[in-house]
Order: structure tokens, then sequence, then C-alpha cells
């Protein structure tokens, strides 16, 4: 066996081991991550101090994440979210958790009445990830807020363009018609989630209020 052979093969073990290493210590921070999160049920102010001393050792972005977390379970959702779009904007994280982190970010902006600040992140990343569905949605929901109903049911007209069969996406664009009073287009749509999603509780609900306020347009 030739000199260079024998370097690429020691290399290569090398590389296997530090793989096998890495793998395991993901699993590591994977398997605390999912401890921290269940902590946050059982006690939020515990959790919330666990999750910022694991942060601080180093717990990288699932002790961040895990900080937000209590800070929601805390009731400090604006907080939380401001939390989720810095981690969003960690260029050395990969698209699909910068994604996940900042579709979160949004949900917590819309639920602590931060609307615009959900409309203004959501805008900026489908810049960065035009085809993202989750992240259009939340601008559309942004935009129910904001009581911007057209905008939103153009951005759910895009979403369903770009995926056809997403049955939320039906719901949502249910929702903003029934809130523009154009109750057929309404009803079409709630119809059309129900059965793409049946088990739906959310979409039989909805559709309840729209059949209720197409009967007492008719009354």
């Amino acid at each position: 066996m030739n000199l260079k052979l024998k370097l690429l093969l020691v290399l290569f073990g090398s590389l296997s081991n530090s793989m096998v290493v890495a793998a395991q210590n993901n699993r590591d921070f994977d398997k605390r991550h999912n401890q921290c999160l269940d902590a946050i049920s059982e006690n939020t102010e515990n959790a919330y101090e666990d999750a910022l001393r694991w942060k601080d050792d180093g717990g990288g972005y699932r002790a961040e994440h895990c900080v937000a977390m209590a800070l929601f379970g805390l009731e400090r959702t604006f907080l939380a979210a401001k939390r989720l779009e810095k981690l969003g904007d960690d260029d050395y994280l990969p698209d699909k958790l910068r994604t996940d982190f900042y579709e979160q970010a949004a949900d917590f902006y819309i639920i602590s009445d931060k609307a615009n600040h959900a409309y203004k992140l959501t805008s900026r990343v489908i810049e960065l990830y035009p085809q993202n569905i989750d992240i259009r949605i939340s601008r559309a929901r942004a935009y129910v807020k904001l009581g911007r109903y057209d905008y939103s049911e153009k951005e759910l007209d895009n979403v369903i363009a770009l995926s056809p069969n997403h049955a939320a996406a039906f719901r949502y664009r249910a929702d903003t018609k029934l809130r523009q009073n154009n109750l057929n287009g309404a009803l079409s749509d709630i119809e059309t989630s129900l059965e793409l999603d049946p088990e739906s509780i959310e979409t039989a609900l909805l559709r309840g209020e729209i059949r209720e306020a197409i009967r007492l347009t008719n009354k």
C-alpha cells in the first residue's frame, strides 16, 4: 500500500470517528433539548433558569430555543418572539431550522398583538425563502390581525398556487372571505379544506360559523 493511500485511510478513519462523536453529541443535545421543553409545563420558572444556565454552558441554539419557549410559558411572549427571530438570523444554522424559528417568532408576535412586527418579519423572510409555505401563511395571518383581509386572501392565493392540497391554507382563506362577507367563496373554501383534512376540529367549527352567516343572510 502506497503512502498516499495510507494517509487517505488514516484521514478517513479520523473523519469517521469525528462524525460518530458529533452524531452522539447531537443526540445528547437533542435529548437535553426535549427534556428542557418538557420541564416548561412542569415548572416554568425553574425551566427558564435551567435553560439560561445551559445557554451559558454552551447549549447553543437548542438552549436558546428553550429559553424562548420558557419565556412564552411565562407569558413574556414578545420577548420570546424577539429571541426566536434572532435565532432565525443565525446564518450558521440550516435553512429549515431558520425558517422554523422565524415561523414561531411570527406566531408569537401575532399572539402578543404585535402583528406589524410579524408582517415585517415574514416579508423579510419571504424575500429569502419565497417558496416557504409556512412563512407565507404567517404573513397572511398577520394581515388579518392588521385588518388587511384582501391582502391576506391574496397571500393565501399564492400559498394554494404553491401547494394546491394545503388544507390549512383553504381554511385560512375561507376565514378571510367570511370577514369580507364573501359567504359563497368562504363556504367553497371551507368544504375543500374539510375534504383535505376531515378530522380538523377548527375547520368544522369555521364551517359552522359560515353556514350560520349564510342562514342569517337568507333569513
